[in-house]
C-alpha cells in the first residue's frame, strides 16, 4: 500500500498539515508514506493544503485508486476511513506522554481538534470581513458609487 503525499506552499495553514500526515503515518504502519510527485504508482494521493484555496498544483499525480484534496481537519477523517479500507492492520492512536497513555482516544482529540478548528476559522473569518469592510469604505467613494 503506498500513499502519495504533496503539501502545498504552506502560506497560510490553518492546521498543522506535517503533524496530521503523521498522525496518518503512525495509525497505519503498514502504508508507504512516499512523495506524490513522479510516483505513478500510489494507490492513494493526499495533497495537503492548509487552508480553502487549495491551491497545490496537482499536474502530474496520478493515483491507482483515489486522490484527495485536503483543506481542512474533517478532510483528513475522510481519508482515515479509506485507509481503514485498504490496511488490515491500522491500529487506533492514542496520545501518549512518556511511556504513559492519558487516554485521549482519537475520537476525542478530532472532536477537540475540530473545536480548536472552527475557533481559528471564525476568528479569521472575521478578520476578512472586517478587512474587507474597510476596504470597500475606502474604495467605494473613490470610484464615485
Amino acid at each position: 500500500m503506498k500513499v502519495g503525499v504533496k503539501y502545498c506552499g504552506g502560506c497560510n495553514p490553518r492546521y498543522d498539515r506535517v503533524a496530521e500526515v503523521y498522525k496518518l503515518k503512525e495509525e497505519f504502519p503498514d502504508a508507504a508514506f512516499v512523495n506524490a510527485s513522479g510516483n505513478p504508482d500510489c494507490d492513494i494521493v493526499l495533497v495537503v493544503c492548509g487552508c480553502p484555496a487549495a491551491c497545490a498544483d496537482i499536474t502530474g499525480l496520478q493515483a491507482k485508486d483515489e486522490m484527495f484534496i485536503i483543506w481542512q481537519l474533517a478532510d483528513m477523517e475522510r481519508v482515515r476511513e479509506k485507509l481503514k479500507t485498504l490496511c488490515p492492520n491500522w491500529r487506533e492512536r492514542r496520545s501518549e506522554i512518556g511511556s504513559e497513555s492519558i487516554g485521549i482516544t482519537k475520537t476525542e482529540e478530532a472532536i477537540a481538534a475540530e473545536a480548536a478548528q472552527a475557533e481559528s476559522l471564525a476568528r479569521a473569518d472575521k478578520a476578512e470581513a472586517e478587512e474587507a469592510s474597510r476596504w470597500f469604505k475606502m474604495v467605494m467613494p473613490l470610484s464615485g458609487k
